[in-house]
């Protein structure tokens, strides 16, 4: 089985046996699954949306942001064959602690944001949440089977000698 390593800003869809893992600090991993398709998607966030970037750093890449990067990976799913209705929606992340060392996401609330811009969406689009793991104060590392819809979560301890 192929492994992919997802970094923030980028994401994935497949309908083949692949195994995608990301680990999460404040950023927002997003999974859209279609069950009659058995596709799966998954985005890595790093912000709520480009408004929250410095306007000369603001980057094109849609999937840095929790709003823009969602809204891409429905079309995605869409251009796929996917109905909006059936989209099994799990979201992941958002703790009060930064893995990244840009400035841009350096904000003690930046994960709540993000948490709070993707359930804002979700509602908005009417989408079926599944699971919502976010908050906290510790990390998480995931793995996604795209095909088969399923994440698999273990929270990063703070400390690794604890």
């Amino acid at each position: 089985m192929e492994t992919q390593y997802l970094k923030s800003g980028e994401s994935i869809i497949a309908d083949t046996d692949v195994r995608v893992f990301t680990i999460l600090g404040s950023c927002v991993a997003i999974m859209l699954y279609d069950p009659k398709l058995k596709l799966g998607a998954m985005s890595h966030a790093l912000l709520p949306d480009n408004s929250f970037s410095i306007m000369e750093r603001r980057d094109k890449n849609p999937m840095l942001y929790v709003e823009q990067g969602l809204y891409a990976l429905m079309d995605k799913m869409i251009e796929r064959g996917s109905l909006k209705h059936r989209l099994i929606v799990k979201i992941f992340g958002g703790s009060s602690i930064n893995i990244c060392e840009d400035e841009l996401c350096n904000n003690p609330r930046v994960g709540e944001k993000n948490v709070l811009k993707a359930l804002e969406i979700i509602e908005k689009e009417g989408l079926n949440l599944a699971v919502n793991d976010t908050g906290g104060d510790t990390g998480r590392k995931l793995i996604f089977y795209p095909a088969q819809g399923v994440v698999y979560r273990k929270f990063v301890k703070k400390n690794p000698y604890e």
